[in-house]
C-alpha cells in the first residue's frame, strides 16, 4: 500500500465485489462510503479486505457475507 496516502480502516462489509478499476461501496456502521477508483487489491481473506484507491488506502475487517466482496475479474473484461 502507498504509505503517502491516507489509511482508512473500517468494519464492514463490500455491496457490490470490488475489482480494479471501479469505486468500492463498502457498508460499515449503517453508512454507505463509496469510494474514488480502486487502483489495486493488496489482500483478500475471509477476514479482511485491503485495497487501494486513487486517494486512500483501505483495510476493512469483514463482517457476514464477505465471500462475494472481490471480483478477480478485471471490469473491461466484465463488460464484454
Amino acid at each position: 500500500m502507498n504509505p503517502n496516502k491516507k489509511n482508512v480502516d473500517l468494519c464492514g462489509k463490500a455491496i457490490l465485489p470490488v475489482a480494479e478499476g471501479a469505486c468500492a461501496l463498502l457498508a460499515c456502521g449503517g453508512h454507505y462510503i463509496r469510494t474514488s477508483r480502486v487502483v489495486k487489491i493488496h489482500e483478500y481473506t475471509p477476514q479482511i479486505l485491503r485495497f487501494e484507491t486513487v486517494n486512500s488506502n483501505y483495510s476493512v475487517v469483514l463482517t457476514p457475507s464477505p465471500l462475494a466482496a472481490v471480483s478477480l475479474i478485471p471490469m473491461g473484461m466484465a463488460a464484454a
